[in-house]
């Protein structure tokens, strides 16, 4: 097991709004973020998150060992997080045929399979177009669906025996190339990314779901 490594005192992160996709909704102190109910009309920019739901912190690191805390919201009642109930209405759409469209049952899934996220993610990450989740495209985090959590391994992810926590402390380790996630509330060791840099990383945060939030800490 990965024991906490002797860090300097945690940074003073704020989320970067020129970032952040449209939908997602930040705190005047720039310190937590939501989902909204819509799109918001912001200014395009060549940094932002247009179709993934998430937001970078304005501040990356290129050595140094680096921590922050991230204070979870509760889940809002996601079936396993990949599927959620939405308003039967009086009759049938005419919507076009799609081979991933359910013809009978009158389900939907979630476009991203999870309630939110957060880890580090490469400067370099694609910022335009839906992308996924993975080590591969420069991203190293953890995903929360209804309560359990999840590190983004690949090909597939790595469940891990947590259950909700309410704050979750990042470890960034530039130094050895470590990003390790540890439960506040005991400093137990939850999962170690090893990862050879190449580039600055950032903080990342992403929420999926209208029933939860982020929060830098404090």
């Amino acid at each position: 097991m990965d024991t906490l490594p002797c860090l300097r005192p945690s940074v003073e992160l704020t989320l970067d709004p020129d970032t952040a996709n449209p939908r997602l909704i930040l705190s005047l102190d720039l310190k937590s973020v939501r989902l909204g109910p819509r799109a918001q009309d912001l200014p395009s920019h060549p940094n932002r998150f247009d179709t993934n739901t998430r937001v970078l912190a304005s501040c990356g690191f290129s050595s140094g060992r680096h921590h922050w805390e991230v204070e979870v919201g509760s889940t809002d009642g996601w079936a396993f997080g990949v599927a959620k109930s939405v308003r039967l209405g009086p009759r049938a759409q005419d919507l076009p045929s799609h081979p991933n469209r359910f013809d009978t049952n009158t389900r939907v899934l979630a476009s991203c399979g999870f309630s939110s996220a957060f880890g580090v993610a490469r400067e370099s990450v694609r910022r335009k177009g839906l992308t996924p989740f993975t080590p591969e495209e420069g991203v190293w985090a953890l995903q929360l669906n209804g309560g359990q959590y999840w590190a983004v391994t690949s090909p597939e992810r790595t469940p891990l025996s947590c259950g909700h926590l309410s704050r979750v402390r990042v470890a960034l380790d530039l130094e050895v190339g470590a990003v390790s996630f540890y439960a506040v509330e005991d400093m137990r060791h939850l999962f170690t990314f090893r990862v050879n840099f190449q580039e600055r990383v950032f903080p990342l945060f992403s929420v999926c779901s209208t029933g939860t939030f982020l929060r830098i800490w404090p």
